[in-house]
């Protein structure tokens, strides 16, 4: 998956587990974060295949179903027009969220290692205001590694 393996890991697939769903999913991520599908593992190949069966670039990199039948991980960046709010049932975007990915998350090795603290050559940046980008940095590892407020408030929406 790319992240810190452990705790941080573990704390995610938990979050699934009691219905968290990925906060950079979410219909209003590109005004908080930059997606580059270009920049994930495997992308021309799962490219080429797409357009020999007939579908374009914008389908490959955001069309889950499309993402699905080419074998790429671009369906872990696809947002969901179905979150009304973010992962954790909030309207705030939670950049911190268990349920946010960090900039290498599947990112393609041999696009960044030249580059490691560029975050152009990573799949998921961080956007400020100013359309500045930034890595979107792993989690603090234990014990300094907790669930956001925010998180902690959509589980407890779901389970009262």
């Amino acid at each position: 998956m790319g992240r810190q393996t452990g705790l941080t890991t573990t704390a995610h697939e938990f979050g699934h587990a009691f219905g968290l769903l990925h906060e950079h999913q979410r219909p209003d991520r590109n005004d908080h974060v930059s997606y580059n599908c270009k920049m994930l593992i495997g992308y021309p190949a799962a490219l080429y295949r797409a357009l020999q069966d007939g579908f374009t670039e914008s389908d490959l990199c955001n069309v889950a179903i499309v993402a699905n039948l080419h074998d790429f991980c671009s369906r872990e960046f696809t947002q969901n027009g179905n979150l009304v709010d973010g992962a954790s049932g909030s309207e705030d975007y939670d950049m911190d969220s268990i349920m946010h990915y960090t900039s290498m998350n599947f990112a393609n090795p041999e696009l960044y290692k030249n580059h490691p603290s560029d975050a152009r050559f990573l799949p998921l940046e961080r956007k400020d205001k100013d359309g500045s980008l930034h890595i979107i940095e792993e989690p603090k590892p234990f014990p300094d590694f907790d669930m956001t407020d925010l998180d902690a408030q959509g589980i407890k929406s779901m389970y009262p």
